[in-house]
């Protein structure tokens, strides 16, 4: 991983982990005013809610950037096995190809729906927060993962498969 890539782990984990702590301290507050104080704060579901989707989704995607989200490994650890270096080449790029498409798609439409609340001003119904900030985090996390695998598709492209040197003997004398 880069330097550039090992600081934006470190800073999103951070942010999560900051997320995180806010979350815990919003249902910490909500028990305690509900239960002791016995009001309740509308609010703080909200925000709760607001902030558990955020780190979801921003989460994800960093797990998606260190390799961490569930694929192919049992046929990728096979090819590799098997010395199916091209094969196993191929079947990442189509798995990059396949995310960047799905989640640049999601990511555009994402994007309409925001903009179709911020043009109609339309609020939540308790604490009057714009109805986009829930649909943004989908679209954040979408957009992180889109760039991730065109990230990845490039230095996929770029690098040449190990092809072991037996396969380039028998290449050369047919």
């Amino acid at each position: 991983m880069t330097k550039f890539g090992e600081k934006f782990n470190h800073a999103g984990t951070l942010l999560v982990g900051w997320i995180g702590f806010i979350g815990i301290l919003v249902a910490t507050l909500g028990v305690i005013t509900r239960f002791v104080l016995k009001i309740s704060i509308a609010w703080s579901d909200e925000l709760l809610r607001t902030t558990f989707i955020w780190g979801y989704f921003i989460g994800a995607a960093l797990c998606y950037h260190e390799g961490g989200i569930m694929r192919l490994e049992i046929v990728e650890s096979t090819l590799a096995r098997r010395g199916k270096k091209v094969a196993k080449k191929t079947l990442k790029l189509i798995c990059e190809v396949i995310n960047l498409i799905f989640f640049g798609v999601s990511t555009y439409y994402v994007y309409v729906i925001c903009m179709q609340h911020a043009a109609r001003g339309t609020t939540s119904s308790t604490s009057k927060v714009p109805a986009w900030v829930l649909p943004l985090s989908y679209g954040v996390g979408c957009g992180l993962i889109a760039i991730f695998a065109l990230i990845n598709l490039f230095r996929l492209i770029r690098k040449e498969p190990d092809i072991p040197q037996e396969a380039t003997t028998e290449q050369s004398s047919d």
